[in-house]
């Protein structure tokens, strides 16, 4: 008995694309977008973030950028993909414009999207904005993500500024918000850095700090 092929359409292509998204097959999910053209298949909002997200999982920003100008209405999952890919990739000023762009068309940014935004400022070294961005972020009755906060407080710590840093902390915490383990890591490596050993017992709690203490006496010992 022969097997009954499935027609190809726009679900059953978008269905596939999305398990090519999941298994972070992108060369494969852009194949098949491709293949939906040659097919007069015309492509949904569902297939393009499809493709844009497994775009933006292997950092492929500038197939994910031709994907968002091709797409006739693209949406916040469709930008917050190729934002977080740009990001991804080191090209914060084209994720900072995407974010004035969704705004012109009056979307209204995600806790994701300030996220990515503020991870392609930190990779640009861009830590005012980052903050700026930040408290954008925390305008009730929105919230950051994690994503967000981590990201901002590693890039006051690349930029050296560590009562930057110290001070997210203390403002995420009377928020109400737990910083995550990387923030406050990331702030202590910025005091440590900076010599403010001071501020490490707040941050890492007295038994990490002892665990530190006996790492820099080995090491002012030489010892292996």
């Amino acid at each position: 008995m022969r097997e009954e092929s499935i027609p190809a359409n726009v679900v059953v292509c978008s269905a596939a694309i999305s398990g090519a998204e999941k298994g972070r097959q992108w060369a494969w999910a852009l194949c098949l977008f491709c293949g939906m053209g040659r097919a007069s298949i015309t492509p949904n909002r569902i297939t393009y973030n499809a493709v844009a997200s497994a775009m933006e999982k292997v950092g492929q920003w500038a197939e994910s950028l031709v994907l968002l100008r091709g797409s006739a209405a693209p949406d916040m999952i469709t930008y917050n993909a190729v934002i977080s890919a740009c990001a991804a990739g080191g090209c914060w000023q084209l994720a900072l414009g995407l974010l004035r762009e969704l705004r012109r068309r009056r979307l209204v940014p995600t806790p994701v999207t300030c996220g990515a935004a503020i991870a392609a400022c930190e990779v640009g070294g861009r830590w005012e904005l980052a903050l700026q961005l930040l408290e954008e972020a925390e305008r009730p009755p929105r919230q950051p993500s994690p994503l967000a906060c981590s990201s901002a407080v590693s890039a006051c710590r690349r930029a050296g500024r560590w009562t930057w840093a110290l001070a997210l902390l203390r403002r995420l915490r009377r928020q109400g918000l737990r910083p995550s383990a990387a923030a406050c890591g990331d702030a202590a490596a910025a005091c440590a850095a900076a010599g403010q050993f001071h501020a490490l017992p707040a941050l890492l709690g007295q038994g990490a700090l002892r665990c530190l203490e006996a790492v820099r006496a080995r090491a002012a010992q030489g010892a292996p």
